[in-house]
């Protein structure tokens, strides 16, 4: 489970490319994969802090940003879990290129969802078009990117991979994007009473960088 997004991120960058979801953005190019490799311990250590399933996590950050920390989409939406102005505000996220912050607002975005009663498609829906759009709806709206974008995280969590047939049927359809709704009903948090979390999972990935530095000198 560790490494499970690092090894296949490789295999589905291409297959994400080819479909009607674009991908958000893009990796630096010599360190995409040491930064896979980070990011995956942020989301499991992330996920741990809010008991949330690590591979749901790493599977929603998977197709939202392709695990990039610098993905920007035309949307605005910013960072690991692209999350944009309002939601990062309402979850405590100052800084949303921070892979910690990003994904800690990301984590307590979700945890909220789960506390709201709503079922596993209806939280991955809520995440990409808005509590008041599932609302709405009754559940997962009928919007062509969200559906997809809910077939696409389940297929991730639950299997490993989105399967051939998915692939051929969404590059072979006419998408019509649905306009991102980020409204969230969640108290304002500061963030202040995650500093210590913050601050040891910062120190965790300086150690990380000297040990890989050190193991690249060898």
């Amino acid at each position: 489970m560790k490494n499970y997004p690092a090894i296949v991120a490789g295999l589905y960058f291409a297959l994400m490319s080819m479909s009607g979801l674009a991908l958000a953005g893009s990796c630096a190019g010599d360190s995409a994969i040491l930064q896979r490799l980070e990011v995956q311990s942020i989301l499991d250590d992330v996920a741990m802090i809010h008991s949330i399933d690590p591979a749901l996590l790493s599977a929603m950050a998977q197709v939202e940003s392709n695990q990039c920390v610098d993905a920007i989409s035309p949307k605005g939406a910013v960072g690991l879990m692209q999350l944009m102005p309002a939601t990062a505000t309402s979850f405590g996220v100052r800084n949303r290129f921070d892979p910690v912050q990003n994904a800690l607002g990301a984590a307590r975005f979700i945890d909220y969802l789960k506390r709201n009663r709503l079922t596993l498609p209806e939280i991955i829906a809520a995440y990409n078009a808005g509590e008041r759009a599932v609302a709405r709806a009754g559940g997962v709206p009928h919007y062509s990117e969200t559906e997809e974008y809910v077939r696409r995280v389940l297929w991730l969590y639950l299997i490993g991979h989105v399967p051939k047939m998915e692939t051929v049927r969404d590059v072979s359809r006419d998408p019509k994007p649905a306009v991102r709704a980020v409204a969230v009903k969640a108290p304002r948090r500061s963030g202040g009473g995650d500093s210590a979390i913050l601050a040891q999972l910062a120190e965790v990935r300086r150690a990380r960088r000297q040990s890989s530095a050190n193991a690249a000198a060898e």
